[in-house]
């Protein structure tokens, strides 16, 4: 086996982890959102966006902005639920009295984010995230793509 191929194939399974851990931690969110689980759904859903951008940048496809677009509304809102959920952990611990009003403000606001991220998770559909995970499969778009892009490395690599 090449450099050239196990190179891509990491890559490709790096990639499909990550798109399969957004349907995985999905779940756990639906059922409780609570930090952790926000964090790791955001955390998926951040390392598939970041590899799907690049991927676009070399070689655009549709289904690389679908999935793009897809995770960007549910990212930016879990965001601001994390964000408050941090902020409140972290008035807590560092306060040295009880901040009644302050906590009292972070739990309104943390209610309010939660509904509009609550709203996002149900709006978000698994199964056409899942349809075009299917479709980079099937397609072999991935490996073909990344073997393109890393032929010119690889070559340089096996001098």
């Amino acid at each position: 086996m090449s450099i050239k191929e196990t190179s891509v194939e990491r890559i490709d399974h790096r990639y499909n982890y990550w798109l399969c851990k957004v349907t995985e931690d999905l779940k756990k969110v639906r059922k409780n959102l609570n930090e952790k689980h926000v964090h790791d759904l955001r955390t998926a859903i951040r390392r598939c966006r970041a590899m799907t951008k690049t991927f676009m940048e070399i070689k655009p496809s549709s289904c690389f902005s679908r999935l793009d677009k897809r995770s960007k509304k549910l990212f930016k809102l879990l965001g601001k639920l994390r964000d408050v959920q941090v902020m409140k952990n972290w008035t807590q611990k560092l306060s040295s009295r009880e901040a009644p009003e302050t906590l009292k403000l972070f739990d309104k606001k943390e209610e309010k984010n939660r509904k509009k991220a609550e709203r996002a998770i149900q709006k978000f559909d698994a199964a056409k995230w899942l349809k075009l995970i299917r479709k980079l499969e099937k397609r072999k778009h991935l490996s073909s793509f990344l073997t393109c892009a890393f032929q010119p490395i690889a070559r340089q690599l096996s001098r």
